[in-house]
């Protein structure tokens, strides 16, 4: 990306120039002879959480450097030949002149750019707690520029172990964020003292024939219970805190035939218990 330095002649008020200890106000470097503005070395363009780097500028014909980004030119935000930039998301201009004696020089401007980071989330979100010999799919919320760990680059990974899996996404600013998703394997020995009756359909049918039609979890002995469906983006299209409450696979959401993961957590008073897993809805 090219950066353009613009070079303008402005008056500074009183405040600046007694901040910068000079008695008389002058308007132009030419009130001086030759007396340019300062030759600044181009922006820059950074991400936000990329080291920054300082602006550099040197006076063409002597003097101390004033930094600020105000263009009443009332508080230097730095003095000399380096100015770090403010940590500001967006682009902020930078004006530079050249003090020496009663002379001010011309001004010289540039420009840094600092992009926000992509705000990257896996679904569904941590702990997940998974059984052994089952599998889940994390999913981004980017369709492009995704890299898995372990490598992947598509919008999601298939899960069948315990572990940290980290998902890293580029956007179009070439901007980095990243997002882990932490996967426990259920430790089914320890719980089969006070493991409730559970049973969860792997696929239903809702297509109005009276049979199979809904995707409901008979469980009993809970106290508290909560389910949700979500899409393979990751978005929840169903949700419940009701036993008794059933999905149609609709209600807010019309969804198409496909896979879908559930997620569920139930107390059994005892401890809480999650459920992950696929159902397939078949119209």
């Amino acid at each position: 990306m090219k950066h353009l330095l613009i070079y303008i002649a402005f008056c500074f008020p009183t405040a600046a120039i007694a901040a910068a200890g000079i008695s008389n106000l002058f308007c132009y470097a030419d009130t001086c002879g030759e007396f340019g503005p300062p030759h600044i070395e181009p922006g820059h363009i950074f991400c936000l959480n990329e080291e920054i780097y300082d602006l550099a500028a040197l006076a063409t014909s002597g003097g101390e450097l004033f930094w600020y980004i105000d263009t009443t030119f009332t508080n230097a935000i730095s003095v000399g030949n380096f100015c770090t930039p403010l940590n500001i998301v967006g682009t902020t201009t930078y004006y530079v002149v050249a003090i020496e004696g009663d002379c001010i020089s011309e001004v010289g401007t540039v420009n840094v750019t600092i992009y926000p980071l992509p705000d990257v989330q896996i679904a569904p979100s941590s702990p997940i707690m998974l059984y052994p010999g089952d599998s889940l799919y994390l999913t981004s919320n980017f369709e492009n520029n995704n890299l898995w760990s372990p490598f992947s680059e598509n919008d999601s990974l298939l899960v069948t172990t315990e572990g940290e899996f980290i998902l890293k996404v580029r956007d179009e600013n070439y901007c980095f964020n990243s997002d882990t998703a932490y996967v426990e394997l259920i430790d089914t020995t320890r719980l089969q003292a006070y493991h409730p009756l559970v049973f969860v359909p792997n696929a239903f049918t809702p297509d109005g024939d009276g049979v199979n039609d809904v995707f409901t979890i008979i469980t009993h002995d809970i106290e508290n219970f909560e389910l949700q469906i979500y899409n393979r983006w990751g978005d929840i299209v169903f949700e419940t805190h009701d036993t008794q409450n059933a999905w149609t696979g609709g209600d807010e959401y019309y969804c198409p035939d496909g896979q879908y993961f559930y997620s569920v957590k139930m107390d059994t008073g005892m401890e809480v218990l999650r459920y992950n897993g696929f159902v397939f809805l078949i119209r």
